[in-house]
């Protein structure tokens, strides 16, 4: 990534005449490797959700922790939809369509490192069918919100945010990693993966159920589908295979058909 940048950097010198050549162009550079996923199986994921499901409702049932509700919310809908972190923090409830969300914004930083709402990872937007699981947890944590406005009045800041902190910011993702993901995979005994490999598992899922890429790829909001196939290489291999075994055995049964015959 360095190495693009200056690149690009000494292209735009290069073209001003201020450099005779390019010295980046033949540099040679390391072989790219890409880090190791570490996923939830299904069991595990369904166990996770279940957890999240729980805490989401005995925050909601106590008034002390009513604003805490939100965050686990938040992991049920990562891991069912496949939003960026960025982009699961900047939605706000006239994103919500009926069962699908309008992903059109993000949350960035700005040169002074403060966090604001900005334009998605790709610079486009896209819609996302939520299934009834995930509707019914932004459903029980509409009215947890609505609760806990109530209960602090003018100190909530109201942006229409869906997920916030309990005054109506912008949650903190390097807080709720710390203090809730993290313990929650803890508490259920379960591998200690990044916030983030919940999109990973949510398209992994999605590839290994046997949805097309592309459908993936759009639901994730990949710039390409050729980033798509090359994260996700290893489903796409077993579907491979699978195909192979289902066209031998629509083979087999053809020529059983016409040996019948």
């Amino acid at each position: 990534m360095a190495h693009g940048a200056i690149r690009a950097c000494l292209n735009t010198a290069l073209a001003q005449k201020k450099i005779p050549y390019n010295p980046a162009t033949h540099a040679k550079l390391p072989r790219q490797t890409r880090r190791e996923m570490r996923f939830l199986t299904p069991q595990q994921a369904q166990i996770f959700l279940s957890a999240a499901e729980a805490e989401q409702e005995r925050c909601g049932a106590s008034d002390d922790q009513l604003h805490l509700e939100a965050v686990y919310a938040l992991f049920v809908v990562l891991l069912l939809s496949g939003l960026r972190l960025g982009e699961a923090l900047a939605l706000k409830w006239s994103d919500l369509d009926g069962a699908t969300l309008r992903v059109q914004r993000a949350v960035t930083q700005d040169a002074q490192h403060r966090k604001t709402l900005g334009p998605t990872k790709t610079g486009r937007n896209r819609a996302v069918p939520l299934g009834e699981r995930a509707l019914r947890a932004l459903q029980r944590h509409r009215v947890a919100q609505a609760k806990w406005k109530l209960q602090i009045g003018e100190l909530y800041q109201d942006q229409c945010l869906i997920f916030t902190n309990e005054f109506g910011g912008l949650l903190d993702g390097q807080n709720v990693t710390g203090r809730y993901f993290k313990p929650l995979l803890r508490k259920v005994e379960l591998p200690d993966i990044r916030l983030y490999d919940l999109r990973h598992r949510h398209a992994t899922l999605l590839m290994a159920a046997g949805e097309h890429p592309k459908v993936v790829q759009e639901r994730l909001g990949h710039a390409t589908i050729q980033l798509t196939l090359d994260t996700y290489t290893h489903v796409v291999e077993g579907l491979q295979q699978r195909a192979s075994e289902r066209l031998e055995a629509l083979l087999l049964n053809s020529e059983r058909g016409v040996a019948r015959s």
